[in-house]
């Protein structure tokens, strides 16, 4: 339906489904890619560069950068390229991120133990141990009695919705998970919803997190909204490539450091940005 209020009254929205292979984005000459948060920023980059060679008379725009999880990584390193390579022709004024990954030893993990608690997750006593042994759990060397904790911590928010912990999920053996689609006259399948694996596999660094069973992830209305025949004609889409969520095509590697690096050199620059979160 039509939003009267929408931004697009007074905005232009260019989406890029970055790395290539992820949602309806697609590379040439091989099954399989790899990347990480360098090589995907360069990406980036190219692919504004281009947009705005093919579409010159957008020069004059404010550009503002903004995306979500982690994307938090994806958007301060694209404003950090067009930076670095003096890009005078883009009209950067700011980013915008929204529960970003930004700094390993707060986001994530770590911040998903503190917000189960206020959301009544878990209870007081194993809270209170978290705090008696000083669980660090953005250390993938913890101690043995919170690794202990941290496997009961998973345990009792395993069938949570890690983005709306009063929504529906999706589980790995779920029937209804798996949707279909004619696409160019072909039957597909693909995924309504992801585990927290699939779906946030920086997560699960730590050995320890690969054997816990992780939240999962509700995601059919736009699964079967972007896979209908009419959506991609629309979208001029080419490949019988399905879109999902996230997928297996590529191999992506993440930085240790994250992007928090990159906030003062923007503020400084005087861009502007908004982080917010929830």
């Amino acid at each position: 339906y039509k939003n009267e209020n929408s931004w697009n009254l007074e905005a232009n929205m260019l989406y890029i489904e970055s790395p290539a292979g992820v949602g309806y984005s697609y590379f040439w000459g091989t099954d399989k890619d790899s990347f990480n948060d360098d090589t995907s920023a360069e990406d980036n980059f190219a692919a504004l560069k281009q947009f705005y060679e093919k579409f010159p008379e957008y020069k004059k725009n404010d550009l503002f950068i903004s995306g979500e999880s982690y994307a938090g990584i994806y958007v301060p390193y694209l404003a950090y390229q067009i930076i670095t390579h003096n890009a005078d022709w883009i009209n950067l004024k700011g980013i915008i991120v929204g529960n970003g990954v930004t700094n390993y030893t707060y986001d994530c993990e770590p911040a998903y133990v503190g917000m189960g608690f206020w959301h009544t997750l878990y209870g007081t006593d194993l809270h209170d141990k978290l705090k008696e042994y000083d669980c660090d759990m953005a250390n993938l060397e913890e101690k043995p009695e919170c690794a202990k904790l941290r496997r009961q911590f998973y345990d009792l928010v395993s069938k949570v919705n890690i983005y709306d912990v009063y929504r529906h999920c999706y589980y790995e053996d779920e029937q209804n998970r798996v949707g279909s689609a004619m696409i160019n006259g072909e039957l597909k399948t693909y995924k309504r919803g992801m585990t927290a694996m699939e779906y946030t596999p920086f997560l699960f660094k730590n050995k320890e997190a690969m054997n816990i069973v992780p939240p999962c992830v509700y995601g059919s209305g736009p699964t079967d909204f972007f896979n209908k025949q009419e959506v991609r004609d629309a979208f001029n889409v080419k490949t019988d490539q399905v879109w999902e969520l996230c997928t297996d095509r590529i191999d992506y590697e993440s930085g240790e450091k994250a992007s928090y690096w990159i906030y003062p050199i923007l503020k400084e620059g005087g861009y502007k940005i908004l982080k917010y979160s929830g």
